[in-house]
């Protein structure tokens, strides 16, 4: 098992059950590449999410908007894009929306508007993190 998924200060019991890593398999990654399409890799179908960018290949850029790809991709799976996409999409962020290291929130509260609607971004292990908050 991926050592990434044993980090967190949860029992050792949770981390064996067998539906452990169904938390990180619907994660779904918005890609662009340099034609400007957009894409979405879907973990279930193309790899493990840490393997994105060596089968970015595999993903099939056909939308041709942000928000046309985040409404696709948004449906019964955790959505995740990039901070560089972040920036290009919804601009330089605010201090307030930097955590301590300069970035972007923390995975818990990434979100962002954009033309009235609310985007949120999560990893697949969202939920782990949550658990290991309330632990």
């Amino acid at each position: 098992m991926e050592e990434k998924f044993l980090n967190y200060d949860i029992p050792n019991f949770v981390k064996e059950l067998p539906n452990y890593l169904k938390l990180f398999e619907k994660e779904r990654i918005i890609l662009k590449n340099n034609y400007d399409k957009w894409g979405i890799y879907f973990s279930e179908e193309l790899g493990h999410p840490l393997e994105y960018k060596e089968n970015s290949g595999k993903v099939d850029y056909i939308y041709d908007s942000f928000l046309e790809v985040y409404s696709q991709a948004d449906n019964d799976g955790e959505v995740w894009f990039s901070d560089e996409i972040a920036h290009e999409v919804f601009g330089e962020p605010e201090d307030e929306d930097l955590n301590e290291k300069g970035e972007f929130g923390s995975l818990s509260d990434d979100f962002f508007w954009a033309k009235y609607q609310l985007i949120f971004r999560h990893h697949g292990d969202y939920n782990v993190k949550n658990l290991e908050n309330e632990y």
